[in-house]
């Protein structure tokens, strides 16, 4: 299971998330006209790799995540209610498997920041929210 099959599989297993989206988790772009309330996740910035001071391979890696969520408008109150899962869910994840299965360890998760947008064409609310994660891959 590489990082993105953990944190689609932790979000969309998260009671708080799933009772609001059920499967409706995205790696990347949220499919065009797809059913609200959704999340969807990409990557953002740059991801690095750790070495040891032996310069070996320490198997660590940091990614900055970011994350939306999307409902219909014109109230942000249910998308503000969704982003606030999903910090509540990615706070959990240090020391601990993610996923509930082998092959990705969350060692550090850090908020780093959030805003919010609204589409007055297709009247849907976007919270956005975005973490930078230290992890490994076995």
């Amino acid at each position: 299971m590489n990082i993105f099959e953990s944190i689609r599989a932790h979000l969309a297993a998260t009671a708080g998330i799933s009772s609001i989206v059920g499967t409706r988790v995205y790696h990347g772009e949220r499919p065009q006209n797809s059913d609200l309330p959704a999340v969807a996740f990409d990557e953002s910035g740059d991801a690095e790799s750790f070495q040891d001071i032996s310069g070996a391979n320490a198997g660590i890696a940091r990614i900055g995540i970011s994350i939306e969520c999307y409902t219909a408008g014109p109230s942000p109150t249910a998308a503000i209610t969704l982003r606030e899962a999903v910090r509540d869910a990615l706070q959990t994840w240090p020391k601990s498997p993610m996923g509930g299965a082998g092959g990705v360890e969350v060692w550090y998760c850090d908020y780093t920041g959030q805003s919010g947008q609204y589409d007055a064409e297709t009247l849907t609310i976007i919270r956005e929210i975005s973490f930078e994660l230290m992890y490994t891959e076995t």
